[in-house]
């Protein structure tokens, strides 16, 4: 998935999630639509520059479970002690980009350290120009014409579209 996409699901996942627990803070949307795209951030962005040859899908460190789990867990730590909900976004805000990115389909990254060190390539990548990394991704979104892909990234874009839209006509009715 993409970025809208993450952004567009997560943030509905969270929306539903806050109003079936009737959570007694408000939850900070923004930082959800950030966490959303974060483990994204990490691994391909750092992860691409500090870690070249493990990066074989653009996959590794932030998008394994035990990284999401540290997060959750921390995370009840600062709701139960603190009241601050900023940690456990972050956590179940990996954990919600795991599920989008069908993470099950590559337990070695998902399960990781359990199932080796290393982490396996779910599709090749040209690791010694970015730019190519690109696109060879966008080529791969269109060469299907309407793909999957690209049909949750509308479907995300739309629904951050009408989040963006209801927030700020709530604020300016306020």
């Amino acid at each position: 998935m993409f970025i809208f996409a993450h952004i567009g699901f997560t943030i509905i996942i969270f929306y539903l999630v806050t109003k079936i627990l009737r959570l007694d803070k408000p939850i900070d949307y923004r930082l959800v639509a950030f966490v959303a795209i974060l483990p994204d951030l990490v691994d391909k962005g750092f992860g691409i520059l500090l870690f070249p040859e493990q990066v074989g899908n653009g996959r590794i460190y932030a998008h394994t479970l035990i990284f999401a789990v540290l997060f959750i867990v921390a995370g009840d730590y600062f709701v139960r002690r603190r009241g601050s909900y900023f940690v456990s976004i972050i956590g179940w805000g990996f954990m919600c980009h795991l599920l989008l990115d069908k993470m099950w389909t590559i337990p070695q990254t998902l399960y990781w350290p359990l199932l080796g060190l290393n982490f396996k390539a779910d599709y090749e990548v040209v690791q010694t120009d970015f730019s190519v990394y690109i696109m060879q991704v966008i080529d791969n979104v269109f060469t299907s014409g309407l793909s999957q892909v690209l049909i949750f990234e509308i479907l995300g874009f739309v629904i951050t579209f009408g989040f963006i839209i209801n927030y700020y006509l709530a604020k300016k009715s306020n």
